[in-house]
């Protein structure tokens, strides 16, 4: 076990200096042992007496020490592409969360949405912060649901950007890590506009957009010493149901769609170009059956 950690351990080492890997090491090995809730008292509780660091080092190295998060996730993504993902296209999701903090002292902490407790004629508000996770979702060997491993994270503060911002910052780092990986994002209906953003090649954006929803083309390139304010949007685009209708049947595929491993219904999707837009998107109408 020892052992296993420490090559574990050894992956994250570019991303923090020598002290700080020597600590790095012992919150982990303490982060596996301890079966309780991990917090930074519980896991210096349980070190060995004999490597046992001082308390102030163990807390303050989080809110203190020189690391770096984007490394930690870098390196922890490269190892779960050697030794756990499977071999071709990958399926990923993107969400934010509430992470509930209480203290007034808590950095980019504020009050919002909590998606748990919220329901559809009542908007539920907590203290907390506001976390924009990036997830794999990997098939464990041993069967079962799947599990969302994540990969990347960023703290939304009020003020900076957005969460599609965020995400689509997270998904460029991750094409960086593992440029030859194929995705598929699954995201829900407040990040549709990742369809939008520049996203790398091979990087494909699945949501949820209403029937009714009005879309529009790219803004046309300025002309140089173009006057005015730029444009932000083009033409408006037909409605998603005549696009639909104008496809070829041919391009159709019936799907089976499952919900907590459940049939839910039926319905057919198909995958194409979107519009000027440098990215793939997947339209999918669906019926129960």
């Amino acid at each position: 076990m020892e052992i296993w950690m420490t090559l574990l351990v050894s992956l994250f080492s570019s991303a923090v200096t020598a002290p700080g890997f020597a600590q790095l090491a012992h919150d982990f090995s303490a982060w596996i042992r301890y079966p309780g809730r991990h917090t930074w008292t519980h896991l210096w509780r349980i070190m060995p007496a004999d490597r046992q660091p001082s308390y102030a080092s163990v807390v303050g190295w989080i809110r203190c020490g020189h690391w770096d998060p984007t490394r930690l996730w870098e390196g922890w993504v490269r190892w779960a592409d050697a030794h756990l993902l499977p071999a071709g296209d990958l399926l990923g999701a993107a969400d934010d969360t509430l992470w509930h903090k209480t203290g007034r002292h808590v950095a980019h902490a504020g009050y919002w949405r909590d998606a748990v407790r919220s329901t559809e004629t009542q908007v539920v508000k907590a203290w907390g912060l506001n976390v924009v996770l990036l997830v794999v979702i990997w098939s464990p060997p041993w069967g079962g649901h799947p599990i969302a491993l994540p990969i990347n994270l960023r703290i939304h503060r009020k003020g900076g950007p957005t969460p599609v911002e965020l995400v689509a910052v997270m998904i460029q780092e991750v094409a960086t890590w593992l440029p030859h990986r194929r995705w598929t994002w699954v995201v829900d209906s407040g990040y549709t506009a990742l369809v939008g953003y520049p996203l790398p090649e091979g990087h494909i954006i699945e949501s949820r957009m209403r029937k009714n929803t009005v879309v529009y083309d790219l803004p046309p390139t300025r002309r140089r010493g173009q006057r005015g304010r730029p444009r932000v949007r083009g033409k408006r685009l037909p409605p998603l149901s005549g696009i639909a209708a104008g496809l070829s049947v041919a391009v159709w595929k019936t799907v089976i769609v499952l919900l907590g491993g459940k049939v839910q219904g039926s319905g057919k999707s198909r995958r194409s170009r979107s519009f000027g837009i440098p990215i793939r998107w997947r339209a999918a109408f669906c019926w129960s059956s």
